[in-house]
């Protein structure tokens, strides 16, 4: 796992508190582990009703912080993901691998942590133009 899972306890008024595994709840992981997510995280997170896996330790993730950013910060000007190894995709998946770029978008080396299982995860470009292509190609697959 990455380095914010160093944590293995917190302590509190009455002494060492142990902290809960994954997966869990949003709720819960945004309790327990919320020091550790940027602000766009803190909400984001929410969207999802299971976290299996929170990233890379919180300096080296995109702060998401400006819309007129690409995507917050998640793309670049191009529409192509910025890739963080050790960081999330989905509260599930930890990027391990940059395999390649191609006309439409990336494809990563990621472990899903739900599964346990390591997967090829392909991130299409952020632009309307690729989106019917990407259906394209999941129809084919």
């Amino acid at each position: 796992m990455g380095t914010a899972f160093s944590l293995q306890s917190h302590t509190s008024p009455e002494g060492p508190v142990e902290l809960p595994k994954f997966p869990m709840s949003a709720q819960l992981a945004l309790k327990w582990y919320g020091l550790l997510l940027t602000e766009y995280e803190k909400k984001e997170i929410l969207d999802y009703p299971m976290v299996y896996f929170l990233g890379t330790n919180r300096d080296k993730k995109i702060n998401g912080n400006e819309q007129h950013e690409h995507n917050f910060g998640y793309d670049d000007d191009k529409g192509d993901y910025n890739v963080i190894y050790d960081d999330h995709v989905g509260y599930r998946y930890e990027v391990k691998q940059f395999l390649g770029k191609g006309s439409f978008g990336t494809a990563l080396k990621c472990l899903d942590h739900k599964t346990g299982k390591e997967v090829c995860m392909k991130i299409i470009k952020n632009k309307k133009k690729y989106y019917y292509q990407a259906g394209v190609e999941l129809k084919i697959l």
